[in-house]
């Protein structure tokens, strides 16, 4: 049976259309209303779009999906104004039992917006919960502060001084520990089964479906997550394409997986590994050439170019893309002077961020054929950057256009949950930069603003070239990936582009969501 869409605005090849026929996952006719409804046939579920616009399906090259799933019951800290505005969230999760797994859990803290100008510590949790382990994880993911009894189960109250945990001037850890840090305390929390890893990873797809977005690069994954999303599959309840970058701990595991029957198909497929270089700008721990303008240092370096280069060699062998966590420029160039003494084709390497750049940095990245993943509501998000890095290096923040210009693969995506999974906040952001919400960014970085047609772009076939799926352009023949939306993008205002609305979602041609 053929799904057959009507009343539309469809920017074909050829022009402005009004109806689409799909059958057996792809596209078979783009045109007129009645020339539709026959090619569709008598039995073809036909739906009136009543004016939507039908665009190229969106594709989000970097999510924890997981983590999304998860967000919705841990305690959300996004937009606390002050440590005692934090400290009654605590308390609220502890008095109504919002738990997961015997602790408390939560995300989205910035320091950045205290009125205090500090980060939390130990003390300040256990003031409200001393008796319940908890983790309260930074915005970006890279740092977060636990109570006394957190850091007690973890072992980490014995430990000295180190550059993942932060102490007082008697060595007495506060509490504020960084990046494999926040792993070694997460792996004290009782794990879930698979079938509750499968309902909060299936909850997490739904809502990435329900914002148009047809498919996701799956981040950090780890082998039960895994196997949750075979078991979704399988009952059928994958609604839209998963391709999947295991940590590199994890390659044991995937030469296993290798030599069982390869790494799955176009809906749900092993596509690489991940590995750290640094860690965020807003945590100081972003990897410079530089020191800080705001501090004294550069940031911390996770892996040295040998390391990577051993990865890089390893993977290639095992055909796997490595996706390289980059931020800082000085982690960059660090990545990149791997990649070019492993001799690997760059293509089959991905910069994840790569927030701080420069000239240089950009001209080498076209020449190794490096597709670089980048996160455009960092822009809103990163409000203090320019304090951060100083006027000169934050006219290389976020370059998108500079990228682009140059010749660099981009591709675009959230990150989420560090930002909204709505993909039209993260194109408002990449066409705007922050220039009516008066950030200081936007006055050293307004060449860096995209048109329109250049971030959906970077977000529909720029983002599916970085995970080796196929092009969708709207013509017959091609598949049915598409994102349906309530009003036309290309006649909005630019401030209006983040109100634009999913309404429907289509992969490989089955309806995935549909609001209309």
């Amino acid at each position: 049976m053929s799904l057959v869409l009507i009343n539309g605005v469809i920017y074909s090849e050829r022009g402005r259309e009004e109806a689409v026929v799909i059958r057996s996952g792809k596209i078979e006719y783009v045109g007129t209303n009645e020339d539709a409804i026959e090619v569709g046939g008598s039995r073809a579920r036909i739906i009136d779009l009543r004016g939507s616009v039908v665009l190229p399906g969106i594709v989000d090259a970097h999510v924890h999906l997981d983590e999304i799933g998860l967000s919705s019951r841990m305690v959300d800290l996004r937009g606390v104004r002050s440590i005692g505005e934090l400290k009654e969230k605590v308390r609220q999760a502890r008095d109504k039992g919002k738990i997961i797994k015997g602790w408390i859990i939560g995300r989205g803290w910035d320091h950045e917006l205290f009125k205090e100008r500090r980060m939390p510590t130990r003390y300040d949790i256990d003031q409200v919960c001393p008796d319940i382990p908890t983790l309260l994880i930074r915005v970006c993911g890279h740092v977060a502060v636990a109570n006394t009894k957190a850091l007690k189960i973890s072992g980490i109250m014995n430990k000295v001084a180190t550059k993942n945990v932060e102490v007082d001037e008697k060595g007495i850890p506060t509490g504020v520990i960084f990046e494999d840090e926040i792993g070694s305390i997460m792996n004290n929390i009782p794990k879930m089964s698979v079938a509750e890893r499968a309902e909060i990873i299936e909850e997490a797809l739904n809502m990435l479906a329900s914002h148009g977005v047809t498919a996701v690069g799956f981040m950090s994954c780890t082998p039960e997550s895994f196997e949750a999303l075979q078991i979704l599959k399988k009952s059928g309840r994958l609604p839209i394409r998963v391709m999947v970058y295991f940590t590199y701990n994890m390659i044991k595991y995937l030469k296993a997986l290798r030599l069982r029957g390869g790494y799955g198909n176009d809906m749900l497929r092993i596509m690489g590994i991940k590995i750290f270089m640094d860690g965020s700008l807003g945590g100081r721990t972003a990897f410079l050439r530089e020191p800080y303008s705001d501090s004294n240092n550069k940031g911390i370096l996770r892996m040295n170019k040998k390391e990577v280069r051993n990865i890089l060699e390893e993977a290639h062998s095992l055909e796997l893309q490595v996706a390289i966590h980059a931020i800082g420029d000085g982690a960059i160039e660090e990545a990149l002077n791997a990649i070019e003494d492993s001799g690997i084709d760059g293509s089959s390497c991905r910069i994840e961020h790569a927030s701080v750049v420069n000239e240089e940095i950009i001209k080498r990245m076209k020449k190794l054929s490096i597709t670089a993943v980048v996160q455009p509501h960092f822009i809103i998000s990163d409000w203090w950057i320019v304090q951060r890095l100083g006027t000169d290096r934050a006219r290389w923040a976020y370059a998108f256009k500079s990228m682009i210009d140059a010749g660099v693969k981009i591709a675009f995506s959230t990150d989420a949950p560090v930002e909204p999974v709505n993909p039209w906040l993260t194109i408002y952001a990449a066409v705007t930069r922050g220039r009516y919400e008066n950030l200081e960014l936007y006055k050293y970085t307004a060449n860096e603003c995209l048109t329109f047609e250049e971030a959906l772009e970077c977000y529909t076939n720029g983002s599916r070239r970085a995970l080796s799926m196929k092009e969708v352009v709207l013509r017959e023949g091609m598949i049915a990936d598409l994102t349906i939306v309530d009003r036309d993008p290309y006649a909005v205002s630019i401030q209006d582009l983040k109100r634009v609305k999913n309404v429907a979602t289509i992969v490989n041609g089955r309806i995935v969501n549909l609001s209309l």
